[in-house]
């Protein structure tokens, strides 16, 4: 049971895992883009550029927040595992 539990938290992690990186590279790719105001957009940022990237901001929060319960509900798990 405990194991079983262990594997589902793991496929959660991988996926959690895989959302923060997605986020990151879409937070890198708006600072790049604002780092070099010659390119399209962000010559000229408005609150949509803003308010996508503060978005961005609270999303990768929120799934680095999920990634921190995870981990530590694993950790709980695996040592009731070796009880």
């Amino acid at each position: 049971e405990v194991d079983k539990q262990i594997r589902k938290i793991v496929v959660q992690l991988e996926e959690v895992e895989g959302k923060i990186e997605e986020v990151e590279a879409e937070i890198s790719r708006l600072d790049a883009k604002f780092a070099n105001p010659d390119e399209g957009d962000a010559a000229n940022p408005d609150y949509a550029f803003f308010s996508k990237y503060q978005e961005l901001k609270d999303d990768l929060n929120v799934f680095m927040k999920r990634w921190e319960d995870l981990s530590l509900e694993l950790e709980e798990l695996k040592a009731k595992r070796n009880l």
